[in-house]
């Protein structure tokens, strides 16, 4: 009969042996500092000072005192001193300094780690589910290079699909920046998680667009779409487009953002009496204030059989017709001693009229 076990080695009561207690307790012993093993430490070489009993320790590679020619060994203190063994390849056990479980490969206790592959979802700090498989709850998430650089990738299935980094408030989406619904690189702002505003958009070959209603630095961003189109303004801020313009039947405007508005008009004014002709003309936009009023005749387009030429007509003048800022009254007079004025001629003008929209 062999005078231990095969495995923990632990010592076997022989046929008629005196002192079986002893035997025993040394089993018992061995058994103590195994089973459910605790390591006080991993590769020291020397004993510590003061040990206590009931801990077991990794020896070194070069025991030594008490140690010496045990490297390698399980050292388990006792109350009657140090008590070895060998460990086998595949125990396991817990490592007390660094809080983690070691396996024994034959050579060294190594860190026993977790298969990480496929796994079916992973929670740092809270838990995973079956959307965010991947879900991290702390004060920061450190993505850090190994070599000269690190690459954060965002992969989507189709051009149509969505890749991007979207940042919430309580779980309700406020921005967005990515490749959504196409291949341009987007940043989206949503006051509510439903409704969203592209604010910014880069096509595939970097030209970019920016949309209506943006701000830089809080003052209105003007581009292609809104450098035409409608003025406005709000406690004298412009708010609209840069410039507006338009035409009907009582000529033509263009308004401009700080305010400026310009009108003009050709217009024929007709016979009143043999020193004047007279018409009334509409501003084809109203002004805020009376506007400067200028004009000149146009010989060339007056039409009656005794038109007169240029050194005979006194400059054009204005007066009123309702209101100063909607409408403008235009005469032009013969030169005193020129030839009169007949019924049916028309004195063709070239008008002008400056002001301002608010």
């Amino acid at each position: 009969m062999p005078d231990s076990s095969p495995l923990l080695a632990l010592p076997y009561i022989q046929p008629s042996q005196a002192q079986k207690h002893v035997t025993h307790n040394e089993a018992l012993q061995l058994l103590d500092g195994i089973v459910q093993l605790r390591l006080a430490s991993i590769g020291t070489n020397a004993p510590p000072v003061g040990p206590t009993i009931g801990d077991v320790h990794a020896v070194g590679p070069a025991g030594s005192g008490d140690w010496s020619g045990q490297s390698g060994l399980l050292a388990i203190r006792t109350e009657t001193g140090w008590v070895f063994a060998a460990p086998l390849n595949g125990w396991r056990a817990w490592d007390i300094l660094s809080a983690e479980m070691r396996v024994y490969d034959g050579t060294n206790w190594a860190a026993q780690t977790a298969a990480l592959q496929n796994l079916a979802g992973v929670g740092i700090g809270t838990s995973s589910d079956p959307i965010n498989k991947l879900s991290v709850s702390a004060d920061a998430t450190l993505l850090n290079h190994d070599g000269i650089g690190h690459q954060l990738k965002i992969n989507k299935n189709g051009a149509g699909d969505t890749a991007s980094l979207l940042f919430q408030t309580g779980f309700s989406g406020r921005a967005e920046m990515g490749t959504a619904g196409s291949d341009a690189f987007t940043f989206k702002l949503s006051p509510d998680g439903s409704t969203w505003n592209t604010g910014l958009s880069f096509t595939t070959s970097g030209v970019a667009s920016l949309l209506s209603g943006v701000l830089i630095d809080g003052a209105q961003a003007y581009h292609r779409a809104n450098v035409l189109g409608t003025v406005s303004e709000a406690a004298g801020v412009p708010t609209g487009a840069v410039l507006e313009s338009g035409s009907n039947a009582n000529g033509a405007y263009i308004r401009y953002a700080d305010g400026t508005q310009i009108c003009t008009h050709a217009l024929a004014l007709a016979f009143l009496n043999t020193s004047t002709c007279r018409s009334d003309w509409t501003f084809p936009a109203a002004f805020s204030a009376n506007p400067v009023v200028n004009g000149t005749v146009d010989t060339s387009a007056s039409t009656g059989t005794s038109t007169p030429a240029m050194d005979e007509i006194l400059p054009v003048t204005w007066g009123t017709s309702g209101t100063d800022t909607t409408a403008a009254q235009l005469s032009v007079r013969r030169v005193a001693g020129s030839t009169n004025f007949v019924g049916g001629d028309q004195i063709s003008v070239q008008m002008l009229a400056m002001g301002r929209w608010f």
